[in-house]
């Protein structure tokens, strides 16, 4: 073959290659299209929990004291209200014996204060009585005006100490209620040290020993039975918030294979406490128990997977996650087709779950965007679809 026949047929082939690819170009980018649906959505707060009894209560210490004396031990039945375990408070008992000397000094000052009121208020009525009889007489002469003026004088004087007397009183009994209301709360706090059962049932665990110094907070004693069953999840207190009691929750294991067990928030635990994570990272977490009516096959000690439902919307637009684009301020935006075109749009949303976002506004139903978002397609660029 010539020389100049090779060179004509590359020519050809280089001109080929230009035509198809500007006619590839012009066709676009071969995108995926997903339409805007209607449907339901919950957005979910899960962690990983553990199965108990309903009826396992574990009591906590109420406050820093000394574990003085454990009343039963492992597997004892007990009732409810039967004292488990006595402690003391050092520093709250002599709290209760200084407010209970300041108590008896003040009520021994508002006694004196009350025969010194009820010493001035006779005196303050025979003086007045006194002028009242001079004020008759006055005007007749038959007594002088220095002695009628000087009664007047010694009555005002009495009454005004009477007056700064029955103000030191009340200021006495102001007092009294105040150290009477510490002490009542003092001794709220003394009955605490005295730790009874919750329930009636059985001793599962008691690491409180004799002559444990303890922390406020520190377990005492677990009671409980095994006749209903639930969850126990500890979620972080971030999160608590979204919490509500009769919230539905699902729960999941690779023990239960598809099997999803349903339950409900029923008690939430008013003290957060710090739990080590899997990393070392020190949280802080809040015991949140799920009723379990059908245990389907669960038992106490299993690990689970808890995600309870804190918002459901109904007959709401959904987008798939994938196909927003956050910005830089937290700006959602998607990518619609039209006609073979992009658009970039901004949208609002509202909540998510692991595959879907709902949108609030910018989008319509069966309006089709692109699936993946990290595709980069300028504005106004031409797409087909897959």
């Amino acid at each position: 073959m010539k020389r100049s026949t090779i060179l004509w047929l590359l020519l050809l082939a280089l001109l080929l290659a230009a035509g198809g690819y500007w006619w590839y170009s012009r066709q676009g980018q071969v995108v995926e299209l997903v339409a805007v649906t209607r449907g339901e959505i919950a957005h979910e707060v899960a962690d990983t929990g553990y199965v108990q009894a309903v009826s396992e209560i574990s009591v906590y210490s109420p406050q820093s004291a000394r574990v003085s004396k454990v009343l039963v031990k492992i597997g004892d039945q007990v009732t409810v209200g039967q004292t488990l375990v006595l402690m003391e408070n050092l520093d709250l008992k002599v709290q209760v014996s200084e407010i209970r000397s300041q108590l008896a000094q003040a009520e021994a000052n508002a006694t004196a204060m009350a025969a010194g009121v009820a010493n001035l208020q006779a005196q303050v009525q025979e003086a007045e009585d006194a002028v009242a009889r001079m004020a008759i007489m006055y005007p007749e002469g038959i007594v002088a005006e220095a002695d009628y003026k000087r009664a007047q004088l010694q009555a005002d004087g009495l009454r005004a100490a009477l007056s700064e007397q029955e103000a030191r009183l009340a200021s006495a009994q102001a007092m009294i209620a105040g150290l009477e209301s510490t002490l009542l709360d003092l001794r709220s706090k003394q009955s605490e040290l005295k730790v009874t059962s919750p329930l009636e049932g059985v001793i599962l665990r008691l690491p409180a020993e004799p002559e444990q110094v303890l922390m406020s907070g520190a377990l005492l004693a677990t009671v409980g039975g095994l006749e209903r069953l639930e969850v126990r999840v500890d979620i972080l207190s971030d999160d608590l918030a979204e919490i509500r009691i009769g919230q539905r929750a699902l729960i999941t294991a690779p023990f239960l294979g598809n099997r999803t067990v349903v339950g409900t928030v029923s008690e939430i635990y008013p003290r957060a406490e710090e739990k080590t994570s899997a990393l070392g990272v020190i949280q802080r977490r809040v015991a949140v128990i799920l009723d379990i009516p059908e245990p389907a096959g669960l038992k106490p000690g299993f690990e689970v997977r808890a995600a309870i439902e804190t918002v459901r919307n109904s007959d709401v637009l959904l987008i798939p996650r994938e196909s927003i684009r956050l910005g830089a301020e937290g700006e959602a935006t998607v990518m619609v087709v039209s006609q073979g075109l992009v658009e970039h749009r901004l949208i609002k949303v509202g909540i998510s779950d692991a595959e879907r976002i709902q949108v609030l506004e910018g989008l319509q139903l069966d309006e089709q965007i692109v699936r993946e978002a990290s595709l980069d397609l300028p504005a106004g660029s031409k797409v087909r679809v897959q």
